[in-house]
């Protein structure tokens, strides 16, 4: 039995994103190698929630979708090695 997620603010359901989210209509600028595909989230309440502190004017900015730049990529590293091919991915993007 899967459990349907709510989305960040809990009303509503997180896969009926409305198309004027501007959450979803955000372009990530970086796209991971497949190897690191298991570690990284790029879901739009993902990117939200991680563009922004926790204080009342940022939840209020998030509330109101006013986020001036989204995450590109969230990580999940399990294990130390997970971040050294995390860090080492990273620091090659800065080459280019």
């Amino acid at each position: 039995m899967s459990v349907r997620q709510t989305n960040f603010w809990n009303w509503g359901w997180d896969d009926n994103i409305s198309p004027e989210d501007p959450s979803a209509n955000q372009a990530s600028a970086l796209s991971p190698p497949k190897n690191l595909a298991q570690l990284y989230a790029r879901t739009p309440d993902e990117r939200l929630t991680h563009s922004l502190k926790k204080s009342f004017a940022d939840l209020a900015n998030a509330a109101l979708r006013q986020v001036p730049r989204y995450t590109d990529v969230v990580a999940f590293p399990e294990t130390e090695a997970d971040v050294k091919n995390l860090i080492d991915w990273a620091g090659h993007q800065n080459e280019l």
